[in-house]
């Protein structure tokens, strides 16, 4: 038996897809295959139908066994059951509130912390119910959902999820990668990009600085010029293009456009230019 994932070809480049075409093709012809996809695994009955044709039907002695209580997915057959889990996890937390799905799942500041890990009720309460503020309105809890965001705080959050998932909070917003990635992950960057630009500070989790806010004058566009030039051996104006961008760090070509221009702006691209040639 193969699960499926989701299709994660606009991620991978068609990589995925073909993986799976491959895998399906080698397997037609044999009867005792079975592919599903792991959505259905998520229901126990949709799984219970698609397994019948080779096991049979299954009684509700088949989890009832000691084992089951290992198995996080057999635990939660309906909402009602998954609501009742969440409220006895709830119970057992310090101050009584149903935890956040980082704690849940083990992940950022809670990567080492004691106890099993819960990612099967953390999908569960997000695919059920939409996420752990959710799942606290549910449970009476809805002022715990409440974060105080300061500058500090939304800059580790920005780092955080972008290293956790590989694109920041301001790149979920776009058409493509909205689709491409799950519906928690872009509910997620959205509530940190939303935070950071109630705050107006969404330069500084960007480049860890507001570049916007510098003030420029004459002389330190001329200094910063020419440490630009020391340091990477080329010109502003040389790191600019599309082929440019492609090839090298952001935080350098961020850093030449916003030289360059400020030199534009003070009219200074003619003397810096003729400096360097001299």
């Amino acid at each position: 038996m193969e699960v499926w994932g989701d299709s994660l070809s606009p991620m991978s480049g068609g990589r995925y897809a073909r993986t799976r075409a491959l895998k399906e093709a080698w397997q037609h012809d044999r009867p005792n295959f079975l592919g599903i996809s792991y959505k259905d695994c998520l229901s126990r009955r949709r799984l219970a139908e698609i397994l019948e044709p080779f096991i049979g039907r299954g009684t509700k002695d088949a989890i009832s066994k000691p084992c089951a209580e290992a198995v996080e997915p057999s635990l939660y057959a309906s909402k009602t059951e998954l609501l009742a889990a969440c409220r006895a996890l709830a119970a057992q937390m310090p101050d009584g509130i149903f935890p956040a799905d980082s704690w849940l799942r083990k992940r950022g500041k809670h990567s080492e912390r004691p106890g099993p890990t819960y990612n099967s009720l953390a999908v569960y309460v997000t695919r059920w119910f939409g996420g752990t503020r959710a799942m606290r309105e549910l449970l009476g809890q809805a002022s715990a959902s409440t974060t105080k965001w300061t500058t500090e705080s939304i800059v580790a959050a920005w780092r955080a999820f972008e290293m956790e998932h590989g694109v920041t909070p301001s790149q979920c917003r776009g058409r493509q990668r909205a689709k491409a990635l799950p519906r928690a992950i872009v509910a997620e960057g959205a509530k940190i990009y939303g935070a950071a630009q109630r705050l107006g500070i969404v330069e500084i989790a960007r480049n860890g600085r507001a570049t916007r806010q510098t003030k420029w004058t004459r002389e330190h566009v001329a200094e910063q010029w020419n440490k630009f030039v020391m340091t990477h051996d080329r010109l502003p104006s040389e790191c600019m293009s599309k082929m440019r961008r492609q090839t090298l760090p952001r935080a350098v070509t961020d850093e030449a456009t916003n030289i360059y221009g400020a030199a534009q702006r003070l009219g200074l691209l003619a003397e810096l230019r003729r400096n360097d040639l001299e």
